[in-house]
């Protein structure tokens, strides 16, 4: 009996060694990815994956999974690669942005202390730390935090969960188009506008600055004529 219950130990270890070992390589492609160390489009192999992250098939298979149903990665036959958006995609994926982050908002206008929205405003004044033009990168993960620590400060796990999903794909989005100019102005002076809001306390203009920001960045991709998108520049985050 003994023998019995130390083999079932053992197996179950061995079972949550490869769980740990999968969410290492979730977390750490999830990251190559939406920092753009792995470019839409890249093909994903299982065995070359495993010798970057030194892990075995199986978890990086699993991971793969993972990262398939959630939209980051896609098949394309019988390949799997990091999914290109298309403009469709932006869209949808703007509504149900606009939608979280209004509810977001809402939620922190109630609940988020005067020290939180210090913490904000700290965030916007470190834009000023950059030379735009030729570090729009930096700017985009400031940008992107802005919103991220909304979605945390709004004390709803399931929104926050669900927004900083797609705040991942949107880093994946607006690194391939942008303009370092009006447009990065414009996001400045829209997170200026969503954090008066917060500070005032007042849901309707919370909201309705927010609407006001995500509408402008779809906007910037309905200019364009083109057949995709993203041969365009202009990024709002």
């Amino acid at each position: 009996m003994a023998e019995v219950e130390q083999g079932g130990m053992m197996a179950d270890s061995g079972r949550g060694d490869r769980t740990l070992q999968s969410q290492k390589v979730y977390d750490r492609l999830r990251r190559d990815i939406s920092a753009r160390r792995m470019l839409p489009g890249a093909v994903l192999n299982e065995a070359t994956l495993s010798e970057r992250y030194e892990a075995s098939r199986t978890p990086v298979r699993e991971a793969l999974f993972r990262l398939e149903q959630e939209g980051f990665l896609e098949k394309v036959g019988r390949q799997l690669r990091v999914k290109e958006f298309t403009f469709a995609d932006v869209e949808e994926l703007y509504q149900l942005r606009e939608g979280l982050e209004k509810m977001a908002a809402r939620l922190c206008v109630e609940r988020a202390s005067e020290a939180d929205l210090d913490a904000l405003e700290s965030q916007l004044e470190a834009y000023s730390a950059y030379d735009l033009a030729s570090q729009y990168d930096i700017f985009n993960e400031h940008a992107n935090l802005f919103h991220r620590s909304i979605a945390h400060l709004c004390g709803n796990r399931m929104i926050r969960d669900q927004l900083l999903a797609i705040y991942d794909k949107v880093l994946v989005i607006s690194a391939r188009f942008y303009e370092r100019g009006h447009s990065v102005e414009d996001a400045q002076r829209e997170h200026a506008m969503i954090l008066r809001a917060l500070r005032e306390r007042d849901v309707t203009l919370a909201e309705a600055a927010v609407r006001f920001h995500i509408q402008g960045v779809v906007s910037l991709y309905r200019q364009s004529n083109a057949p995709d998108p993203f041969e365009h520049s202009g990024t709002r985050t």
